[in-house]
C-alpha cells in the first residue's frame, strides 16, 4: 500500500471592495499586498458572493450613503435570507423605496427612535431571521448618537407618519409571495439564439430570494442587443429598450418575443392559471416592475 503525503496550502484571499458610488476604473491594491502573487477578489456593492458575509461573523456589515448626517433620518434595506449573510444597505429616505417583500431600518433622531418595519409579504422564514437577528440593535450601535435610542417594530401601512412630506408610492403587493424571480438574458451573441438565465450570488436551494436582481443587471447597448425576460411568478416581463434597427435586431426581437410567449405558456400549464405576459422599455418602467427590484434609481 501506497502512501502519498499531501501538503495543506494555506494561502490568504484579499476582498477588494468598492462602494456603489465609487469612482469607475480599477483601483489599486494597497502597497502591502503583492499584485503578482495575492489572490484578489474585486467585488463591488450589493453583488457580493455569500462567502465574503461570513467574514464579518456576528458583526452585520452596514454602508452608510455618502455625507452621512446622523441627525436625519435614515432608511436601511435588508439584504440576504440566511443569519450569517444578512446585511444593511442605505437607501435614501423616501417611502417609494421601501418594499412589501422586504425588511427595512428606520432610524428616525428627532424621535429618538428605530424601526423594524417589515413588508406584508415577506416569508415565514425570512421573518424569523430577522427576529433573532436583532437588526435594530445593530443599527443603533452603529452610530453614538443613536445609542439611546428606543427600538419598535412597525409594519407595512403603518409608516405614513414617518415619510409626511413624501407623495411617493411604493407598489403594494397583493399576490402569494412564496417564490423567487428568475431572469434570463435572450441574445444572439455566439450566432444563435440563447436565453442565458442570470445567477444570484446569495442563492440558497432552501430559502425564497425575494429580490435576487439588480438594476444595473439589465444592461442591454447597442454593443451587447438583446432582450431580458423576468419571470416573477404571476406575470412575465419582456424587457429592452430602445437600439438602432437593424436586421439582426428585428430577429432577435421575434425569437425574443415567441421565446417569451413559449414560457409563459408552459408557466399558465404548470400552476394552471392564467399568466400575463408584459413588455417593457428601460426608459419607462411602471411602478409594479421597479419593486421586483430591491432599489431602482
Amino acid at each position: 500500500m501506497v502512501h502519498e503525503q499531501m501538503e495543506l496550502i494555506l494561502e490568504n484571499v484579499f476582498f477588494y471592495w468598492k462602494g456603489s458610488k465609487a469612482p469607475k476604473g480599477l483601483s489599486p491594491l494597497p502597497p502591502d499586498i503583492d499584485n503578482e502573487t495575492a489572490i484578489v477578489n474585486r467585488i463591488v456593492q450589493w453583488s457580493e458572493p455569500a462567502v465574503f458575509f461570513h467574514l464579518f461573523e456576528k458583526n452585520r456589515m452596514i454602508v452608510f450613503e455618502e455625507n452621512f448626517n446622523p441627525s436625519s433620518p435614515h432608511l436601511f434595506i435588508v439584504r440576504g435570507e440566511l443569519s450569517r449573510e444578512l446585511h444593511l444597505y442605505e437607501v435614501p429616505f423616501m417611502k417609494k423605496n421601501l418594499r412589501s417583500r422586504g425588511v427595512f431600518v428606520i432610524a428616525v433622531p428627532q424621535t429618538r427612535s428605530i424601526y423594524v418595519w417589515t413588508g406584508s409579504k415577506i416569508t415565514n422564514e425570512l421573518n424569523e431571521v430577522v427576529k433573532e437577528a436583532s437588526l435594530g440593535v445593530t443599527v443603533r450601535n452603529y452610530v453614538d448618537s443613536w445609542k439611546n435610542f428606543e427600538i419598535l417594530e412597525m409594519k407595512e401601512n403603518e409608516e405614513d407618519d414617518l415619510f409626511v412630506e413624501d407623495s411617493s408610492e411604493y407598489w403594494h403587493v397583493k399576490e402569494v409571495c412564496n417564490f423567487s424571480p428568475k431572469l434570463f438574458f435572450l441574445n444572439t451573441i455566439i450566432g444563435e439564439f440563447a436565453a442565458i438565465e442570470v445567477e444570484y450570488p446569495l442563492r440558497s436551494k432552501d430559502c425564497v430570494a425575494a429580490f435576487p436582481f439588480l438594476q444595473s443587471y439589465l444592461s442591454i447597448s447597442d454593443d451587447q442587443p438583446g432582450y431580458f425576460l423576468l419571470d416573477n411568478n404571476h406575470e412575465i416581463w419582456l424587457i429592452t429598450c430602445d437600439l438602432k434597427p437593424s436586421e439582426t435586431l428585428r430577429e432577435l426581437e421575434a425569437l425574443a418575443s415567441q421565446f417569451a410567449r413559449s414560457y409563459t405558456e408552459e408557466k399558465e400549464k404548470m400552476l394552471s392559471v392564467s399568466i400575463p405576459l408584459k413588455f417593457v422599455k428601460l426608459d419607462s418602467v411602471p411602478i409594479e416592475f421597479t419593486n421586483i427590484f430591491p432599489h431602482w434609481n
